[in-house]
């Protein structure tokens, strides 16, 4: 178990480490494996706290904003690098290792509360953590984009644990602190502690204090866990009903302040709408946990069996599994996918660590269901091979998992722009947060944009899709800026106080025209990039 969470881990890390080890003396890594701007962004809100705050307000904005207590997760570690001496990058890198290391062990602790049988919870836990879809198959086709989007397990991070360790260290978090609640419930069932209650309470705050509507999908679980109590016992389980009552109310002043102030405060009204994470179409789900649905299917029918059958005198005990384990992973299953076409701009992001109750309904499906029919028919070959063809089904389902790893090893070896930087562009940024004020506005490209505001924590005119307010209108205005047109509004008193112009900003228009030139004063030169401070 601890062996397959280090590989795990080893085989997430390796492509950064490739990205660390290919830098040249004119080319820095960033840091990042794919999405550079979501990167910047964890970055920037670790800035806010490597000076010392506590409160959260956009780096990707130039408008006076109300600081607010959201995004702590990434403000705290900000704080934890200022306070070890380490720098961002590495903090960043050192707490992705660990909580993906930790989601790891709080999935097997979960399985280990459904099934009693070893080879039961290591298939379940391979799955789980390695698990994937066939879009490694859909890219030999040539079926790379199906109607306008990839096969999600390329690029979807947060339904699988593999890919989320790997891009990030929050979703990892989440993963743990979810799996945990529901394991620490379940693990109250089986025999009743006060402090695993405590713990399943504490776990639900972790995972507001990181992302306030998540909660629901283990809150949806553990509903399902006290509904297949109650047919096991055949009574209604108050004490079980109660605790849902008061895990409920600890929830409540956390989603009570982050709908107070996304409904309050314009700008994080405007950032709301900005962030959609819409699913793509259903097929591609389907696709990208191909090899699960036949195994939950057949889990499906076989737990829905047994609670049918009409003697249900303690079936957990019989079969060595938790069936209110399995009712939580149902329930987990079904609102999922029901949040993921839900009308909300969050779609996608309900899928969260989705492998974790298909792999527990696939690994039921497929012990409980699968095999015992393979040893009633004629297939008496496949019956004894049921652990063999359990290995094998495990190794095809991580194929993506490992594709995606290795491809990006291959892929950072080349230096791709999005996630390489010319050292005078990092060299000038340096001097741009050694020399600017903590709240002076930078005018630069998008992409200068995230540099700026994740390695000098200075706020930015321009440089995220979602935390840059109004970005359409601002990313027009910069193209115009740096194409030669005026923007006075942009160099007023109120506006930006600095003004980057490098490579990225040259692309955008080859430069400044006179009238921009008078408002400035030039005050660094490496060549390759220029930074003027905006006349008083």
């Amino acid at each position: 178990m601890v062996l397959i969470a280090f590989a795990a881990v080893v085989l997430s890390t390796l492509p950064y480490a490739i990205g660390f080890a290919s830098q040249t003396s004119d080319v820095v890594y960033i840091g990042a494996l794919n999405n550079s701007p979501d990167y910047a962004a964890y970055l920037a809100s670790m800035q806010l706290g490597a000076r010392g705050e506590w409160a959260f307000h956009f780096l990707f904005s130039s408008e006076p904003q109300q600081a607010v207590y959201t995004k702590l997760y990434y403000i705290f570690f900000g704080h934890l690098a200022t306070w070890m001496g380490l720098s961002l990058v590495a903090t960043f890198h050192l707490v992705r290792i660990f909580f993906g290391l930790t989601s790891c062990l709080a999935a097997f602790w979960l399985i280990s509360c459904v099934f009693s049988s070893e080879k039961e919870r290591l298939f379940a836990y391979g799955l789980a953590v390695f698990g994937s879809g066939i879009g490694w198959l859909l890219l030999i086709l040539g079926r790379s984009i199906i109607r306008g989007s990839y096969p999600i397990d390329l690029w979807l991070s947060d339904a699988y644990l593999f890919m989320g360790m790997a891009a990030n260290s929050h979703f990892a978090a989440i993963t743990t602190f979810l799996a945990g609640m529901l394991a620490s419930f379940l693990s109250f069932i089986k025999q009743p502690k006060a402090w695993k209650i405590f713990l399943t309470v504490c776990f639900s705050i972790l995972i507001q204090l990181n992302t306030p509507y998540i909660p629901i999908l283990v809150d949806m679980a553990l509903l399902g866990c006290v509904s297949v109590v109650a047919c096991e016992r055949k009574s209604i389980p108050w004490r079980l009903i109660g605790l849902l009552i008061v895990i409920g109310l600890f929830q409540l002043p956390l989603l009570a302040y982050n709908a107070f102030i996304f409904s309050g405060d314009p700008l994080l009204r405007i950032f709301a709408a900005q962030n959609s994470n819409p699913s793509p179409p259903f097929f591609h789900y389907i696709f990208g946990f191909a090899l699960f649905w036949p195994f939950v299917l057949l889990g499906l029918w076989g737990f829905l069996r047994r609670m049918r059958q009409s003697d249900r005198n303690s079936p957990s005990d019989q079969s060595g599994v938790s069936f209110a384990g399995l009712g939580a992973a149902l329930a987990w299953i079904t609102i999922a996918l029901v949040l993921a076409y839900a009308t909300t701009t969050l779609q996608r992001r309900f899928m969260h660590a989705f492998v974790l109750p298909l792999s527990i309904l696939a690994s039921y499906g497929y012990f409980h269901v699968f095999v015992p029919f393979t040893q009633r028919s004629r297939l008496p070959w496949l019956a004894r091979r049921s652990a063999s063809l359990a290995v094998l089904i495990s190794l095809f389902a991580s194929l993506s998992s490992i594709y995606v790893s290795l491809g990006y090893v291959l892929f950072l070896r080349q230096h791709p722009p999005s996630l390489f930087e010319a050292k005078t562009v990092v060299e000038a940024v340096s001097w741009l947060g050694d020399h600017a004020q903590a709240k002076d506005c930078v005018l630069s490209s998008e992409i200068t944009g995230q540099l700026v505001a994740s390695r000098a924590g200075l706020p930015v005119y321009l440089g995220h899709l979602y935390e840059t307010i109004n970005y359409t209108y601002k990313l027009a205005q910069v193209k115009d800026f740096y194409s030669g047109s005026f923007k006075p509004e942009l160099l007023s008193p109120s506006g930006c106080r600095w003004v980057f112009l490098g490579p990225h900003e040259k692309d955008l228009g080859g430069g400044l025209n006179r009238d921009i030139l008078d408002k400035l004063d030039p005050v660094f030169n490496n060549n390759e990039v220029t930074l003027f401070q905006v006349k008083p």
